[in-house]
């Protein structure tokens, strides 16, 4: 008897254990089943919305790329006589558009004024700011300005006068390394949204180049350095400039042209005038360039203590000549 007993417990335990087995398995087959039914639909959403985000950006990276490259073919082959169209078309609408007008004074010609009526048009890029004026009767570049704003993007001249720079990019080279020497110089501090700027023109006249050429710091660009301004109109000239100092404009200069590396490149054509030219690099009318410093509040508080270290210098100075 006990052995039947344990015989039929034996039994009973094993088809309870079968039992119980089965079920697990079709538990673990049924988990399978799901966990493959939903690899199956959710892979292939799981690997489009993936592929959905590199495309984005993959596609907003060249995009980026073009419009960099766009950018810059379009400032290296800017041409005085290059229609308002033209660079709307390369660079987008204008951020600032203003008239400039009015009277500058002339010297040694009639008459000895000249008025002036453009259309000016300021176009902020991800790599430089271009200011140029057109002619209003048929929208003509008549004069532009480029200011690089990125210091990791090189930027170069216009491809006919790189020569004069020995191919370097704009910020690269410094005054002294400009071919020839300047036939005018000067710059001015000022408040508001006034330009704080240094600058001097040149005239290489060389074959086809009969136009009116300015290298200069705005304040606006790369590398502008505080102590780049001097109260005063004294320069310390060097062997481009010592023998006949060119005529100085403003207040405001650099003592050393060696150590200093322009951020701006400008040019005029033949029925602009120097003085003109000079005047619309430095004219503020139209836009505040406040906005378009990088750190403007740093940029203020920095060129406030030169003045005032330039200022204690001027008053020691005159202690002395009183003593």
């Amino acid at each position: 008897m006990k052995i039947h007993i344990i015989k039929n417990h034996r039994i009973k335990s094993y088809k309870i254990n079968r039992s119980i087995s089965k079920k697990q398995k079709i538990k673990d087959n049924g988990k399978k089943l799901f966990k493959g039914a939903l690899s199956l639909f959710a892979a292939p959403i799981i690997t489009a919305c993936l592929a959905n985000c590199l495309i984005t950006k993959s596609v907003k990276r060249i995009n980026a790329e073009e419009k960099l490259n766009a950018q810059v073919k379009t400032l290296e082959n800017i041409y005085i006589g290059c229609s308002k169209e033209w660079i709307d078309e390369k660079l987008g609408a204008p951020t600032f558009m203003y008239s400039c007008e009015g009277k500058t004074e002339l010297t040694n010609m009639t008459p000895k004024e000249i008025d002036y009526d453009f259309l000016a048009c300021v176009y902020v890029t991800d790599i430089a700011v271009l200011k140029t004026y057109f002619g209003k009767e048929d929208n003509s570049c008549q004069a532009f300005f480029i200011t690089a704003t990125d210091e990791k993007q090189s930027l170069d001249l216009p491809s006919t006068y790189r020569r004069f720079v020995n191919d370097k990019s704009i910020g690269k080279f410094s005054y002294y390394d400009i071919d020839g020497n300047p036939t005018a110089v000067g710059g001015a501090i000022s408040n508001g949204n006034a330009r704080t700027f240094y600058g001097e023109t040149f005239n290489f006249y060389s074959a086809g180049n009969y136009y009116c050429f300015i290298f200069g710091n705005v304040d606006y660009g790369i590398d502008v350095p505080f102590l780049l301004y001097t109260t005063g109109t004294e320069i310390e000239w060097d062997d481009k400039t010592s023998d006949h100092p060119p005529k100085v404009l403003g207040v405001q200069n650099i003592k050393d042209r060696k150590e200093n590396y322009p951020n701006t490149f400008g040019l005029a054509s033949p029925i602009i005038p120097d003085k003109l030219a000079w005047e619309l690099l430095l004219e503020n009318r139209g836009f505040d360039s406040f906005q378009l410093k990088k750190d403007p509040f740093y940029y203020l508080e920095n060129i406030e203590k030169n003045i005032v270290i330039a200022d204690n210098k001027d008053t020691a100075s005159e202690k002395e000549k009183s003593k």
